[in-house]
């Protein structure tokens, strides 16, 4: 996490460790599963797209955090690389509610809608 202010080009930089732990949640479910070569290419395609959007840095309409209740998005993933705290999840952000672990950022939210408005 070298970038404080994620953007797509970058999205795919990071420490050899971070490829280990991250990558292996990425390709642990079909290593297990066993399932059809092309399954797997349209999986890790998704996980592509998924990390393209986190690190867009934009918030539009049609993105997927705005379809998907449990889909974090950009503005969820850019607070985790503003502070480097909390927001975890990319996907499972019901994760980050039970562990608490987003409790920092609801509050910045918050506090940024309510002087927005």
């Amino acid at each position: 996490h070298e970038f404080s202010a994620p953007i797509a080009i970058v999205y795919e930089y990071a420490h050899p460790a971070e490829y280990l732990f991250l990558g292996f949640g990425s390709v642990a479910g079909p290593a297990l599963v066993g399932p059809h070569l092309l399954t797997v290419w349209v999986w890790l395609v998704l996980r592509q797209l998924q990390s393209l959007d986190d690190h867009s840095g934009y918030d539009f309409w049609w993105q997927p955090s705005h379809w998907f209740p449990f889909y974090a998005g950009s503005v969820h993933h850019d607070y985790h690389h503003r502070f480097y705290s909390g927001n975890y999840a990319s996907w499972f952000t019901y994760l980050d509610r039970i562990l608490g672990t987003d409790k920092q950022y609801l509050r910045w939210r918050d506090k940024a809608r309510n002087k927005g408005a």
